[in-house]
């Protein structure tokens, strides 16, 4: 006997819809918070962190945070507690360096963590989740831009980690227990943004052309880069949410059932060996005759597809300051790609999005936000 399923409840159906994100508190989470708060929703923040940036500070109204770590029960019962519409889940271990010398620690935070949120968002009945992996997991590009349908080979603990995420998603979103989705952003940059985190090339850039010092390089400067405006990525998620609200993540309408009852057991998703597909059905969790490889359908690269090289960012940057700022060179870090960018092809036909604000755009916006960012 399957779970009894709790109602999904469609955006903006209750007065006040309830999102939960988690890592609300670092850069690319706050934006999506600030965000959610404009849209009139309230919202639960998950992060260890308890202060919210500065720039976030004052908008306090409409939403609270816990300080919880999201690979524990306590974490995914105040999920459930709070029976969000929608759950954002941008939480983990986000540094490769720290995986190559801890993969143990990152797997947990990275796929427990994942476990955790699913199963959160799919007992509270929530409309959607939508989960943050990366462009780590496609290893070494064998093509670039790099479609979603790249294979996956990814090159530390970290992308396998976040592979790992990825496959948990799309089995849920698959076996008919949560409209799920998963978003693969390039290198985001913008307001907000600290030096010193991972991927944060251009808020170093930024802060040395402010202070008038050096650029420091790690390479030769010729690795290439996807840099992507965090406003943009914040608009992907918005618009992820309202299509798995309102298509459910895109599995057929008249096979969701059939996937539920195929896919789910007593014990919340646990597939017994005996289970027969409904006439027609794939297996749970295993992809049709026909279709793409788990994953595809419901995975979208968020990128412009433009190639950057990290060189030439330090060009703009000091066009864009109107400064002239020295080099610095360092050896290149260990498990990093030497070439990315990310062709958003199912975001753009699927979600309808489309990067709006192109690098030297967004450079000064960026830099405009620097002479002005609370202290």
């Amino acid at each position: 006997m399957a779970p009894k399923r709790l109602a999904r409840t469609p955006v903006m159906s209750r007065p006040t819809p309830r999102a939960v994100v988690t890592g609300g508190h670092g850069f690319i989470g706050s934006h999506i918070v600030s965000r959610l708060l404009d849209e009139g929703l309230e919202v639960l923040v998950l992060d260890l962190r308890a202060e919210p940036p500065a720039w976030l500070s004052g908008r306090e109204r409409g939403w609270r945070v816990q300080a919880l770590d999201i690979t524990t029960e306590e974490a995914q019962r105040a999920v459930i507690d709070y029976r969000p519409d929608l759950v954002v889940h941008a939480a983990g271990q986000v540094r490769v360096g720290q995986s190559l010398v801890d993969p143990i620690g990152g797997a947990g935070a990275n796929v427990i963590g994942t476990l955790r949120m699913l199963e959160a968002a799919r007992a509270a009945g929530a409309s959607g989740l939508v989960f943050f992996s990366s462009a780590a997991v496609y290893g070494e590009p064998l093509e670039l831009p790099t479609p979603e349908s790249h294979p996956t080979r990814p090159l530390s603990p970290y992308g396998v980690s976040k592979l790992a995420a990825m496959s948990y998603v799309e089995y849920y979103r698959r076996a008919g227990l949560l409209p799920a989705a998963t978003l693969i952003p390039a290198n985001v940059y913008g307001p907000g943004q600290e030096a010193g985190t991972e991927g944060s090339v251009v808020a170093a850039f930024m802060e040395a052309a402010v202070a008038g010092s050096p650029l420091h390089f790690e390479g030769d400067g010729r690795q290439t880069r996807d840099f992507v405006y965090v406003g943009d990525v914040v608009e992907a998620v918005w618009l992820t949410w309202r299509h798995l609200a309102t298509a459910g993540g895109a599995w057929p309408e008249d096979a969701d059932d059939a996937r539920r009852e195929a896919a789910a057991t007593a014990d919340h998703g646990r597939v017994l060996a005996h289970t027969s597909p409904a006439p027609g059905l794939p297996a749970p969790g295993l992809p049709a005759p026909g279709l793409p490889a788990p994953g595809r359908e419901a995975t979208f690269n968020v990128g412009t597809g433009v190639e950057t090289s990290v060189a030439d960012l330090g060009d703009l940057i000091e066009r864009v300051s109107g400064r002239g700022l020295g080099r610095i060179t360092h050896p290149a870090r260990a498990g990093d790609i030497s070439r990315s960018s990310l062709l958003p092809r199912l975001a753009q036909t699927t979600l309808g999005w489309r990067p709006r604000v192109n690098l030297p755009e967004g450079l000064a916006l960026t830099l405009a936000w620097l002479g002005r960012r609370p202290r």
